[in-house]
């Protein structure tokens, strides 16, 4: 995914990073102005999507602060969370 994605509701500001089975980009919330991170599968075997969506499942239920907060897992392709 060498080009920077759009996200609906969201402006993308720059790439923070990359590994094996995701990037990292950093947006702006159109609407609040907020500063988020979204991470993007791009590994999109039916495996490693249903490896994301658990590991989004879970980091939902965690609350602890030194734990990211995951807002949703939003089931486009490729999904993100």
């Amino acid at each position: 995914m060498s080009e920077v994605p759009e996200f609906e509701g969201y402006e993308t500001i720059e790439k923070l990073g990359e590994g094996g089975m995701c990037a990292v980009y950093r947006v702006k919330v159109l609407d609040s102005g907020q500063e988020w991170a979204i991470k993007v599968l791009t590994d999109t075997t039916p495996s490693s999507i249903d490896r994301f969506a658990d590991e989004a499942q879970l980091l939902m239920e965690i609350h602890h602060p030194n734990v990211i907060e995951v807002a949703h897992l939003e089931d486009a392709r490729p999904p993100w969370i």
